[in-house]
């Protein structure tokens, strides 16, 4: 840390984890607790207990906006677009389903072309022909 920035403190890794399952993300935080963004960042890499504590309001945050979903099933009051741009915006759901058409890793066997003489005996017929 260079000898202009701000000082760490230990109480941040409790802090973070409370400021963020109130729903705030952890640049909010930094806001807080007026230090740059990039800062917390660094924290992050450079403590292992301060980057720990942020996961865990990562998933603090997640449950308090499930917990804010699901109370606006029951209360016809709340702006239920505004729930759902939070909830793909900071929780990670999405309505669309992502279908993996990959062989996961393994190599695609490459198709082997054969030429065929066809009926006229002049044109050849390039098919795909797979494997035994």
């Amino acid at each position: 840390m260079s000898k202009y920035g701000p000082k760490w403190k230990e109480k941040y890794c409790d802090e973070v984890v409370s400021f963020m399952g109130s729903g705030h993300s952890e640049e909010a935080f930094a806001a807080q607790i007026k230090v740059n963004r990039r800062t917390v960042y660094l924290w992050k890499k450079e403590k292992p207990e301060f980057g720990s504590a942020v996961e865990r309001g990562e998933d603090a945050r997640r449950l308090h906006i499930e917990k804010i979903a699901m109370a606006a099933i029951h209360d016809k009051s709340v702006n239920v677009a505004l729930v759902i741009f939070y909830l793909k915006n900071w929780a990670g759901f999405r309505d669309d389903q992502h279908i993996d058409h990959t062989t996961k890793g393994d190599k695609m066997p490459s198709p082997i072309l054969a030429h065929v003489r066809s009926d006229d005996g002049d044109k050849k017929d390039t098919r795909p022909v797979e494997k035994a």
